[in-house]
C-alpha cells in the first residue's frame, strides 16, 4: 500500500487514463515490512537492496503482453547501463497465472539478464498500486520513499500507437540523475500498456 495524495484528482482522472495514479500520483513512501523474494533461478533478492545500492528498479512485465515485449531491448540495455552504478534491477511478472516455467522461457527468449519475480497473489502489485503492465517503480533502498512511478519511456502515446522511436526517456533519466546525485527530473508520467487484473483478495 502507499501513501496517496490527491484521491479525488486520481478517481476523476482514472476514467480517463490507463493507469490512474500516473497523472497525479506524488512521490510516495512504502508502507512494507522488510521483505525477500526469490528470482525464477532459486536466488533471494531484498525487496529494499542493500546499502551499496543507490536505488532499486522495480519492473512489471508479462510474457504475452505486446507493449512490454517490444520495450525489452531498451530494458536490456538500461540493465546493462545501471546495475554496475548501484541500481538493483527487480522484473515482476504482473500476471498472476504465470507459471516458472514460461517465466524462464520468457527470460530466456529476450535474453533478460535481471532477476524475474513471480508475483500469483498479486502482493508486489497491490502494495504498490500498480494497474498497468509495462511499468516502473523507483525508490531509494534507505528511505522507501518513491523517486519515480510510470513508463519507462514515451514509445507508446497510446494503446496501439508506437512511435518509430521515443522522444523522451523518462526512466534513463531518472536513473542517470540517481547515480549522479542530480534532483530527479520527474517523479511520474503515465505508463501506456496491458491491465494487470489484479486478483480477488
Amino acid at each position: 500500500m502507499i501513501v496517496r495524495k490527491w484521491g479525488w484528482v486520481c478517481m476523476l482522472l482514472g476514467l480517463l487514463v490507463y493507469s490512474p495514479w500516473g497523472y497525479c500520483q506524488a512521490p510516495s513512501q512504502i508502507e512494507l515490512v522488510e521483505s525477500t523474494w526469490v528470482d525464477t533461478l532459486g536466488k533471494e533478492h531484498p525487496l529494499f537492496g542493500t546499502s551499496l545500492n543507490k536505488a532499486i528498479c522495480l519492473v512489471f512485465i508479462s510474457t504475452d503482453c505486446p507493449i512490454s515485449n517490444s520495450y525489452q531491448p531498451e530494458l536490456k540495455r538500461i540493465h546493462s547501463e545501471f546495475s554496475d552504478r548501484g541500481i538493483e534491477f527487480l522484473f515482476v511478472h504482473g500476471v498472476a497465472e504465470t507459471t516458472l516455467e514460461a517465466a524462464n522461457r520468457h527470460r530466456t527468449e529476450y535474453r533478460i539478464d535481471a532477476p524475474v519475480i513471480l508475483d500469483p497473489e498479486h502482493k508486489l502489485a497491490r502494495w504498490l498500486h500498480a494497474t498497468t503492465i509495462p511499468s516502473v517503480f523507483v525508490w531509494k533502498p534507505e528511505s522507501r520513499q518513491i523517486l519515480y512511478e510510470g513508463r519507462i519511456s514515451n514509445l507508446y502515446e497510446g494503446f496501439g500507437k508506437k512511435r518509430p522511436s521515443a522522444t523522451r526517456h523518462e526512466l534513463r533519466d531518472v536513473l542517470t540523475a540517481i547515480c549522479e546525485d542530480n534532483e530527479i527530473p520527474i517523479r511520474s508520467a503515465p505508463p501506456i500498456g496491458c491491465r494487470i487484473a489484479w486478483n480477488k483478495e
